[in-house]
């Protein structure tokens, strides 16, 4: 089922991060590189590049934030709680080792440097900026729970049918 549409479709860039809005409506060019940036970062999400281009068949992302070479995440506006409103969600939150970087169309590769601090505070102050509203986040390992705790999610419940703990972060 896809996700109810929150953006304009666009690609916009700026010297640290790269936003890709409504993926699943941009140029194929785009899609294709996404899927395969993507779809073979190392991670432990069963994130593939089939996961991906199904996803984006399916219109199922909101948008894709990305810090090249670094990191990314995606956002989904969608009414998991059954709320009758959508929330944005965060999924897909990922590191992007050194032999995983793909240039972005029209670019050319950067010699890679390992960050010296983790990627995930500006991901999701990128994501918040982006979203404009509160953050929500579906944990289905419980380690995460607090690393997401320490950058200002609180917990909501555990929902034993997504056999995750629901977390917010409240847009300040």
């Amino acid at each position: 089922m896809p996700v109810e549409a929150f953006f304009t479709p666009c690609e916009v860039r700026t010297d640290t991060v790269c936003y890709f809005l409504e993926p699943s409506q941009l140029p194929t060019a785009t899609q294709e590189w996404l899927i395969r940036t993507i779809g073979t970062a190392p991670n432990g999400l069963g994130i593939t590049e089939r996961v991906v281009r199904k996803h984006l068949q399916r219109q199922n992302l909101s948008a894709i934030v990305l810090i090249p070479g670094t990191a990314f995440g995606c956002l989904q506006y969608y009414d998991w709680l059954s709320a009758g409103t959508p929330q944005m969600w965060c999924t897909d939150v990922c590191r992007i080792s050194p032999e995983f970087q793909h240039v972005l169309p029209g670019e050319t590769r950067t010699p890679y440097k390992k960050p010296t601090a983790s990627p995930l505070p500006a991901l999701l102050s990128c994501m918040m900026d982006l979203a404009k509203q509160d953050l929500w986040v579906m944990v289905e390992v419980e380690k995460l729970v607090g690393v997401y705790a320490r950058y200002g999610f609180q917990i909501i419940e555990y929902n034993p049918t997504l056999k995750a703990t629901i977390m917010k972060k409240v847009r300040p």
